[in-house]
């Protein structure tokens, strides 16, 4: 009785330094870990040697979990059934085996262990960030072996085998972004310019578009005279030009274009704005905001027609426009 009591203590203890470090390493800040090797802390650089091998690590983790968790529900249920059914197994002892066991090896083994090293888990990590690693390389040879079938199956189903952690992911980089601005160490206009750039890569043309209804329309008919008199109750820089109707476009026209000829005394005013008309450039309104500013900028073109799902023109969007979601 005696040794079997130490047997299920050894495997208690065993499963909840596993669940304990697994929920650490899970829950550490690679990017603090990374900080704090970067100045030379050795324990944080063993940490993230641990994170550069993901795959052995959680093959170590599930092995030996496992294996502590059989350990102690197997010796639980053969002393149970000893003490309560005389040696011989009943249905009573079996269930009261059972129950006392699961007991034992979810709340000692996993839950408590797991929520006290989530709240400090990068402390946990770094203390034991040297065992893990001796027992990861002691115990990879029989790992691997086990890890060949779950891997085949994985490749099979056309799944990644790769478990790489990055070192710091979009939602830690806002949660220090807000924590700088409520220490004082980031300013309020450059937290919401840094927070405008995660927003900038998760928005789609159509959220900041011209909407079709507020776009100042020029025809293709139209003579310089004519564009004039409007662009002093518009005085916008670049106006789409339509010709049988505002689904037609057929180019842009530019103001600058327009005071390019009258400083050279070349302007007509009778002639139509066809004669300095651009080519137009059409986006797909779904289109993320972040590709088309890279086109944009790329192409040389400083606005776009917003074009529907059914081939429609539902707006226009600038190059300022987009610049200003950043910069605000």
């Amino acid at each position: 009785v005696t040794f079997s009591i130490l047997i299920i203590l050894i495997g208690l203890l065993g499963s909840a330094f596993i669940s304990a470090t697994e929920a650490a390493v899970v829950g550490a800040s690679r990017y603090k870990i990374e900080h704090r090797g970067e100045e030379g802390d050795k324990r944080a650089q063993l940490v993230i040697r641990i994170f550069d091998q993901y795959e052995k690590f959680f093959g170590t983790i599930l092995l030996l979990g496992n294996l502590f968790n059989i350990m102690v529900a197997s010796v639980g249920t053969t002393l149970a059934i000893s003490t309560i059914g005389g040696g011989e197994p009943t249905i009573l002892s079996t269930v009261v085996a059972t129950a006392i066991a699961t007991v034992f090896v979810v709340i000692v083994g996993e839950l408590t262990p797991k929520t006290l090293a989530v709240v400090a888990a990068e402390k946990w990590a770094l203390i034991t960030a040297r065992t893990v690693l001796i027992i990861m390389t002691a115990t990879w040879p029989v790992v691997f072996a086990f890890t060949l079938i779950p891997r085949g199956i994985m490749r099979l189903f056309g799944g990644k085998e790769s478990m790489a952690s990055p070192i710091v992911t979009p939602g830690e980089l806002r949660t220090l972004i807000d924590l700088g601005e409520a220490e004082g160490t980031v300013e309020e206009n450059t937290g919401e310019m840094l927070d405008n750039i995660f927003r900038f890569g998760e928005m789609e043309v159509r959220d900041v578009m011209t909407p079709r209804p507020e776009i100042v329309w020029v025809s293709v008919d139209a003579t310089f005279g004519q564009f004039m008199n409007s662009y002093r109750l518009t005085p916008h820089t670049r106006f789409p030009v339509f010709d049988t109707d505002h689904d037609d476009v057929v180019g842009i026209f530019s103001v600058k274009d327009v005071l390019g000829s009258l400083s050279e005394s070349k302007l007509d005013l009778n002639r139509p704005v066809i004669n300095l008309m651009r080519q137009a450039n059409f986006v797909p309104e779904t289109k993320r905001l972040d590709d088309l500013f890279d086109e944009m900028q790329e192409s040389g073109h400083k606005i776009s027609l917003v074009v529907d799902e059914f081939g429609g023109i539902a707006g226009l969007i600038t190059l300022t426009r987009v610049v200003e979601q950043i910069v605000g």
